[in-house]
């Protein structure tokens, strides 16, 4: 395995590597002889890097001596000539040139989906100089043409070719065509059989129409449903692996008749229009038995609008061994969850899985040998064990109010749904600091900047120096199906983007579904967590009571040996388990 980077970081660690012959090429060199920076900026780009232990391409961005783009172009010009060497001159042909050159053998080392993705074709491979020929609307895609070059093991020699030449090959060569995600949606929405029954929708089979919803969201894993009214129809979509999905539209003729039948599952008031409404639905689901529904109801300026949490046991199972974390990290994770008082923190953006998170943490530690009491809004599962209170701030029942009652039921471990308010953030860090274990969230982006959040709120850094003890962060992230996924080519750039090193680059096969009925033809199925965990050590601990910023925190845990969250995405991507793209698109700026 390639030595880790423990920033997770962009571009490179030391920004080095070394040519065919031997010689060290360096990122700062390479800045230097390009004149991007001057010796001095150099310089002060490096002592900041020995500072933070962060990748050189990351400081300079970070400093602004320079952009990402820059930086990327550098590091792909410092990759070996194999992977990105040099174009020749560019030709044209014509569709008949084309034909008459190209070799079947060699349109197979290329998959139809990606050439019609890239508008590209493989035309023929010169064995001598193994050089591969690819017809391309636009030659001037590096790019693609770095991603030829590792799907290919070959140097490239692009040729330009008109649209409609290459739709001509494709036609007489492939027989699959990957369907858009319009297309996709479509087919998931023909699939779940509700597209055939909206225009038979009346008010007398409306009951039937609903529940069919809502058992065809539970079969396809939906964690929710959305159902949005617009000035000249009903949106209803599915919310599968964290991506929303169009399923069908509906008149709004029926809308009031459909909100009444959803209110009246869900024990709300069908005459009030104008407030907020929250309830719960116990619906039994064939063999899964039954599943709770979570109910919000909110007026919009084209009606009310309606969205149902699912609350699928199935996909659901509380145990830290399911949450995707790394053999280091649970065991971190099973250790601070033995201690006897203390503050431990989760952090992350809503939908990035801390519910899952608290009750897998509660099912470790859930032995009725403890006397465990959770304060949530709202509660989301009913666990044996637990006393659970929901927040209900109409009836005075908020977070602080609760937790002052709590303590005098004799408690080991709180949680804490969410310190979101200066008087539930200091009595929870009292309590942290007086015998008790305070399990709890806020919501920031990393791990360092949680703390901050605390003495922002007002607690004092000599009071939660003390008592913090874990902070947690994390995102989810979308797995690839394991019924169709298929090694992809990603360019040099964008595995540099990613956060690959130079040495790296080529050295991992990355994976993407193709999509098939397992994953409703979107290629992902399910979900696992990323996690960035700072256990608090006596330095951290004493640079939270002098008040430290979120900076020097997470460099001095960094030191420590905390890996980021782009590392453990990565990490993730590196196994297979996820594409690469998703390392991106959940921890891009972390």
């Amino acid at each position: 395995m390639p030595m880790r980077n423990s920033n997770g970081g962009l571009y490179t660690e030391g920004g080095s590597m070394s040519d065919a012959q031997g010689k060290r090429l360096r990122l700062g060199d390479a800045l230097l002889q390009s004149r991007t920076l001057t010796p001095e900026q150099l310089d002060y780009a490096l002592k900041h890097q020995q500072a933070t232990r962060m990748p050189l391409g990351m400081v300079l961005s970070e400093l602004n001596l320079t952009n990402e783009e820059t930086i990327l172009d550098h590091l792909v010009q410092l990759l070996p000539e194999q992977v990105a060497g040099p174009m020749g001159p560019v030709e044209t042909k014509a569709l008949n040139e084309l034909s008459a050159m190209i070799d079947p053998d060699v349109v197979t080392l290329v998959n139809a989906s990606f050439c019609q993705a890239k508008k590209i074709m493989p035309i023929r491979m010169d064995a001598d100089s193994k050089t591969l020929t690819v017809a391309m609307l636009d030659p001037n895609d590096l790019n693609t043409v770095q991603e030829l070059r590792f799907i290919s093991n070959a140097r490239i020699r692009p040729v330009k070719a008109k649209l409609e030449d290459l739709q001509q090959l494709w036609t007489a060569h492939f027989n699959y065509t990957k369907p858009t995600d319009e297309e996709e949606s479509k087919r998931l929405a023909a699939q779940v059989g509700l597209q055939n029954q909206v225009s038979r929708v009346n008010e007398s089979n409306l009951p039937q129409f609903v529940d069919a919803v809502l058992q065809q969201a539970i079969s396809y894993r939906a964690s929710d449903i959305h159902i949005d009214p617009f000035q000249e129809d009903i949106l209803i979509r599915y919310r599968i692996d964290g991506i929303l999905h169009p399923i069908c539209e509906l008149p709004t003729k029926i809308m009031s008749q459909l909100i009444s039948r959803i209110k009246v599952m869900a024990n709300l008031d069908i005459s009030d229009k104008r407030t907020a409404q929250d309830g719960r639905v116990s619906l039994r689901s064939g063999r899964k038995g039954d599943i709770d529904l979570r109910v919000a109801v909110i007026p919009t300026y084209f009606g009310e609008r309606v969205a149902i949490r699912i609350l699928d046991p199935d996909t659901s199972e509380h145990r830290l061994e399911r949450l995707g974390l790394s053999p280091a990290d649970e065991e971190m994770f099973r250790r601070f969850l033995g201690l006897r008082q203390g503050l431990i923190l989760i952090t992350g953006p809503t939908g990035s899985g801390k519910t899952t998170t608290l009750y897998s943490m509660l099912a470790h530690i859930n032995d009725l040998s403890r006397n465990i009491m959770t304060i949530e809004d709202p509660v989301e599962y009913l666990v044996r064990g637990l006393s659970q209170v929901q927040v209900d701030e109409r009836n005075e029942i908020t977070y602080s109010s609760v937790l002052k009652h709590f303590l005098r039921q004799n408690p080991d471990v709180i949680l804490v749904g969410e310190i979101r308010d200066s008087q539930t953030a200091e009595m929870a860090v009292r309590a942290a600091l007086t015998g008790h274990l305070i399990i709890s969230t806020v919501h920031t982006n990393d791990t360092a900047t949680a703390i901050g959040r605390l003495v922002d709120l007002g607690v004092k850094p000599y009071l939660l120096g003390p008592a913090l003890q874990l902070v947690i962060a994390q995102r989810l992230v979308r797995r690839v199906c394991p019924k169709c996924r298929r090694p992809t080519a990603i360019a040099p750039r964008e595995q540099l983007r990613a956060g690959l090193k130079p040495l790296e680059v080529g050295q991992y096969d990355f994976y993407e579904g193709e999509g098939c009925a397992n994953c409703a033809f979107t290629g992902l199925r399910g979900v696992t967590a990323v996690f960035e965990v700072m256990p608090v050590t006596k330095l951290i601990r004493e640079k939270i009571m002098h008040n430290a910023t979120a900076t020097t925190i997470r460099s001095l845990a960094v030191r420590n040996g905390m890996t980021g969250l782009r590392f453990a995405a990565l990490e993730k991507a590196k196994a297979g388990e996820i594409t690469l793209y998703e390392t991106t698109r959940v921890a891009y700026n972390i």
